[in-house]
């Protein structure tokens, strides 16, 4: 399993360890000057002149300055923290999605929605980024707005994780979210429905300093085993590549050139016929290993777009005065380690101090590699300068 923390949980662990701090820094100020008469003070004098030419209506209320300053300020504080913490759970959960879809696309594709494009969309696309761009938008904005229960539903239905009885539970977790629904909607007046599922026989709700304790351990603890199953899944459906896997055969081009232009058929927008259908270089994959005055380009792809591709080349090279000494040849793909894997073995090396002397055996077992792919890694990385072994 992936020692990195997920990406979605990393930013709601970073909220709530705000909210905390925010607290942390005001509540002794709340009870300090609970025990002053504070609208008698210079600067919140003055304070309230300047928010008084603001504001088109008087700021204060002789009901907030009568009840005591706690009272007031301290529970709304706490208020507008319970809300954001559920607003931060609910993003998390989100962007888990969002996080899943990235890494692997295996638990969307028994998905069943159908996706409507227009000719403009369609004809605007450049590149297949933005067709899984426009799909995972399409997956996560309903989330965005829909309640607790159908995200659980969402979870279990299309992830196959059940994340229902994570933690406190359903019903502790919808009972969190109610009180959110209630302080946003009624301010804090409890309706009908509230009072008969959980059984609460109170006006409003206050959120106290242990109900607000009780939900950032809660949140926490949910949020970080949601996370857990998050990246077994992701894990669970992600194969890590060795060698990097090129589509199809490979072709060199050689060639002199006596132009300092751009070659146009090396460029991205080139495009060319294949039987009825338009392809563009872009749809083919492109190194150019040298260009100026003598040309080394390899190209590859699936079989009928290359040689469509090599015909229309050749075509051009040998009817032009511009180019000579000219090769096409096939060539076989180069063996190059995967990102994936360079990223798994770098994931698994010591950030400091020295290495200990099994450590090549050890992330070749757990990667499934050879001893001597994992020695190979780790000089691309120290080329890159990105790990270099202590002595």
């Amino acid at each position: 399993m992936s020692d990195k923390p997920l990406r979605a949980f990393k930013y709601f662990e970073l909220e709530l360890k705000s909210l905390a701090s925010f607290l942390i820094v005001n509540n002794p100020y709340y009870k300090e000057l609970e025990e002053n008469n504070i609208w008698e003070l210079n600067d919140i004098k003055n304070e309230k002149i300047r928010v008084e030419s603001l504001l088109n209506f008087p700021p204060t209320t002789s009901d907030f300055i009568i009840r005591s300053f706690g009272k007031n300020i301290s529970f709304l504080g706490r208020e507008l923290v319970y809300i954001r913490i559920i607003s931060a759970l609910e993003l998390f959960l989100v962007q888990s999605v969002r996080d899943i879809f990235k890494q692997t696309s295996e638990p969307f594709k028994s998905n069943q929605k159908r996706v409507e494009l227009n000719y403009s969309q369609i004809l605007n696309i450049s590149s297949v980024s933005e067709i899984r761009n426009h799909l995972l938008n399409k997956e996560t904005r309903p989330l965005s707005s829909a309640g607790y229960e159908d995200v659980v539903k969402y979870y279990k239905q299309q992830l196959g994780i059940d994340i229902s009885s994570i933690g406190v539970g359903l019903q502790k977790m919808k009972y969190y979210h109610q009180i959110r629904h209630i302080l946003v909607h009624r301010l804090g007046k409890a309706d009908k429905k509230f009072k008969k599922d959980f059984g609460f026989n109170k006006t409003y709700i206050q959120v106290t300093e242990d109900l607000l304790v009780n939900l950032f351990n809660d949140v926490y603890t949910y949020a970080e085993k949601v996370s857990e199953k998050v990246v077994k899944l992701i894990d669970d459906n992600t194969k890590i590549e060795v060698y990097k896997q090129y589509k199809g055969e490979r072709l060199r081009i050689e060639f002199d050139s006596k132009i300092t232009d751009k070659v146009n058929f090396l460029e991205p927008e080139f495009h060319f016929w294949v039987g009825d259908e338009v392809f563009y270089l872009e749809d083919l994959g492109v190194h150019i290993l040298s260009k100026g005055s003598r040309y080394i380009v390899e190209i590859w792809g699936e079989g009928d777009i290359l040689k469509s591709y090599k015909k229309n080349v050749k075509q051009r090279l040998r009817t032009s005065k511009h180019f000579e000494n000219i090769l096409i040849k096939p060539v076989l793909h180069p063996k190059v380690f995967n990102e994936s894997i360079i990223l798994a073995v770098s994931k698994l090396l010591p950030k400091s101090g020295l290495w200990p002397n099994d450590i090549r055996k050890n992330i070749a077992i757990k990667l499934g590699i050879s001893n001597s792919n994992v020695d190979r890694i780790i000089k691309v990385l120290n080329d890159r300068g990105m790990h270099l072994k202590p002595e």
